[in-house]
């Protein structure tokens, strides 16, 4: 089987995914396998829980999800991918929604944790007008994806 956990960019596909693999190392007793590297997204090929949105089509059709599991997180919004996913009996999505206020600020704070932000009101502990910095310069695209 292939199980997806699906959402939008910091929306706890990742703590989604933890949780579903603890569930099916419980009820099996094995761990999920991987996703086999020539199907990986190219910005996470190492650690093998991204499956790459344009090749998830060869993977399916390759069957390796029918006598094994595989757990993986994906942002997957267009329509033909959901197309493909749901017309194999042995694929299970779990969406995730997050309200967009909650996952701007989980995505700004990400950047601060991350170094990604340097910017001086920051520094100052001024988080409000560092927030409001962030929302007209990125935050509104990433509201927009």
């Amino acid at each position: 089987m292939l199980v997806l956990s699906n959402g939008a960019f910091k929306s706890g596909s990742t703590w989604m995914r933890a949780i579903i693999g603890s569930i099916i190392r419980t009820a099996t007793g094995s761990q999920y396998q991987k996703v086999p590297y020539e199907f990986r997204s190219p910005m996470y090929v190492k650690n093998g829980v991204w499956i790459d949105e344009d090749k998830l089509e060869r993977f399916l059709k390759s069957g390796p999800h029918k006598n094994q599991n595989f757990l993986t997180r994906g942002h997957f919004y267009k329509k033909e991918t959901r197309d493909i996913l749901l017309s194999y009996d042995s694929v299970y999505i779990l969406n995730i929604k997050r309200d967009l206020k909650d996952t701007l600020v989980s995505h700004y704070y990400h950047l601060i944790s991350q170094g990604k932000l340097d910017d001086h009101s920051i520094q100052q502990g001024e988080l409000q007008e560092g927030f409001e910095k962030y929302y007209w310069r990125l935050g509104r695209f990433k509201a927009q994806q």
